[in-house]
């Protein structure tokens, strides 16, 4: 009855619904005629899947029914669900086997016990048609045999332990590991067991047991028991493995791991570790996972901007969490040191105030050589750069991408390579190698968005830029996530060498929250003086959305937003239903 007058409903609001939100905005619009200076209007709507939701009422864990008696199977649906199959576990990890192929969705279902009795049964109730749809027992429940006296709720016969649920199932033997186990009489003073070995408890509270596996337990695949103060046992269905493993982090990818500088250079490095020890990995909290020194003393290669302590390079980049069998990575800077020779940085995994982890060799090698500086008179070899042109500045969505190029010409004596030990690149400055935030995956570096190319003379290796000849770099931008306005400094740099002029070549770049047609007309003019691109001034046509001045407008547009959404939501709700 209930699912039909739910039905009912949702039929007057898909054939009323323009009524329904005409008597919406009238009473809204009262609301507006009386407000003062200020209003605060809050509206929240609560839209469930297109294909519909399913939740199980009971039984939902805890439950003894006997076999034999008749029990309802109730639930709970919203949307386009107009049958369900229900189907029944009896035992954790079992077959499931059917009740009921199919059931009009009445929200409740009789149902005559069935044998044999057992401590770890479930029931699953599923969409017809859509086994996607489904919801099961939160917990285990039992059935009991004819005449077992009636086993009061939540305890299956004279406190036999109940284990729905143990982690984790497989763990190396390099480390302590607490196994975490739910289910029911798991009362203070039970034992438990892993095979035919006694384990510590640590907690026990009925519903819930952590017991402490100790480091260099025997490997193989075990069996979890634990007995109650009764005398009573119980165990687990699946079985624990214990396996050998020589690392508890292993190197999945790094960053080049020779690397040559100048003196004072910066260069951003990276690793990435897959995790294969028995902790989470923690961005966050007391016992960080950071990128450490091995000896724990100060790093040669140690940037206060960018490290954490001088003897903690790195915390996980992005991920909060990293999980076994997942990935996290480090990044950061490496400073080289002032003087010239090579130098060697060691890093290993730590868990702060837990434990070094034992992973494969972590190494960069650095070589540190002397830099050269242009000098300022002719008959020597040098490098310098005259800004030619560049793309105009932009405007641009969050998350877009955008192409930008800029020349430049060779009025030094060297030529500009693209290729070998000492190309010709485009570098950040103000400040110099800092990591821009439109950086890609394309770029060359994070902070080298590409090498210069396509202008000169073509050789066998790639380009050559010769003096007095025109070189072009182009790359690809990733506009960041927060709006505002940007001022993107680059100059060109030979690679170990020498930085060339830094002649105030920008990109103006503006990053709006929403998504509009922009329009681009006009050329970049060359400057008047020196290499400083004051006179790029391209002009835009862009539809800027539009700025709601006071508080009632403020409130409606929040209201068109509401309503633009619910039509949607509405939409794929009404559409599916029968």
């Amino acid at each position: 009855m209930l699912k039909k007058i739910q039905k009912t409903v949702c039929k007057v609001l898909e054939e009323e619904l323009l009524t329904v939100l005409a008597v919406c905005i009238v009473a809204l619009g009262v609301l507006f005629v009386r407000a003062g200076t200020s209003i605060s209007t809050d509206i929240s709507f609560v839209v469930y899947p297109a294909e519909g939701m399913l939740e199980l009422i009971q039984p939902n864990g805890g439950e003894s029914w006997t076999v034999g008696t008749v029990h309802n199977i109730t639930w709970n649906s919203w949307g386009p669900v107009n049958n369900v199959k229900i189907e029944l576990q009896r035992s954790v990890g079992g077959s499931w086997t059917t009740i009921v192929e199919s059931t009009e969705d009445d929200g409740s279902h009789p149902w005559t016990v069935t044998s044999p009795d057992t401590s770890a049964a479930k029931i699953k109730i599923s969409k017809v048609g859509d086994p996607t749809v489904y919801d099961e027992s939160a917990n285990v429940f039992s059935i009991v045999a004819e005449g077992g006296g009636g086993a009061a709720i939540g305890v299956p016969g004279p406190l036999v332990p109940g284990i729905y649920n143990v982690s984790p199932r497989a763990f190396t033997n390099n480390s302590v590991v607490e196994l975490t186990a739910n289910g029911f009489n798991l009362d203070y003073g039970s034992k438990a067991f892993l095979g035919n070995t006694e384990i510590t408890v640590k907690y026990a509270v009925g519903y819930k047991m952590i017991a402490v596996v100790p480091v260099s337990f025997p490997l193989g695949s075990y069996t979890f028991r634990v007995r109650h103060p009764s005398g009573q046992e119980g165990s687990y269905g699946s079985r624990i493995t214990v396996y050998a493993d020589e690392y508890e982090a292993f190197v999945v990818e790094q960053s080049a791991a020779d690397l040559a500088m100048a003196p004072g250079a910066l260069t951003e490095v990276w690793v990435k570790l897959q995790n294969s020890s028995n902790y989470t990995w923690k961005k966050d909290g007391t016992n960080q996972f950071r990128l450490g020194v091995v000896g724990d003393g100060s790093s040669i290669f140690y940037d206060p901007r960018s490290w954490v302590v001088s003897n903690r390079a790195a915390r996980l980049f992005e991920s909060v969490e990293i999980k076994y069998g997942e990935i996290g990575m480090f990044r950061f800077l490496i400073k080289a040191p002032s003087q010239a020779g090579e130098y060697d940085g060691f890093f290993a995994p730590v868990i702060e105030g837990v434990k070094w982890l034992s992973a494969p060799q972590i190494k960069w090698h650095v070589r540190v050589g002397a830099e050269v500086i242009p000098p300022t008179t002719g008959g020597e070899q040098y490098y310098s750069a005259e800004w030619v042109g560049q793309s105009p500045y932009l405007t641009l969505n969050r998350g877009e991408e955008a192409t930008l190029w800029v020349e430049f010409k060779n009025t030094g004596t060297i030529p500009w390579l693209n290729y070998g030990s000492n190309p010709v690149r485009l570098g950040t400055s103000r400040p110099q190698d800092r990591l821009s935030a439109f950086r890609n995956g394309e770029w060359v570096l994070p902070n080298r968005p590409a090498v210069v190319n396509g202008v000169g003379t073509s050789t066998a290796d790639g380009y050559s830029i010769a003096p007095g000849e025109i070189g072009r770099f182009t790359f690809v931008i990733k506009v960041p996530s927060r709006a505002g306005r940007y001022k993107e400094y680059f100059k060109p740099v030979a690679e170990f060498i020498t930085w060339m002029e830094d002649g105030g070549v920008y990109w103006d770049l503006t990053v709006r929250g929403v998504s509009r047609t922009l329009t681009v007309s006009g050329q970049p003019k060359a400057p008047s003086t020196g290499g400083q691109p004051q006179s790029l001034v391209p002009t835009f046509e862009v539809q800027e959305p539009r700025v709601f001045a006071d508080s009632v407008e403020r409130a409606f547009s929040g209201l068109v937003g509401y309503f633009e959404r619910l039509f949607s939501d509405l939409k794929g709700l009404f559409g599916s239903l029968p």
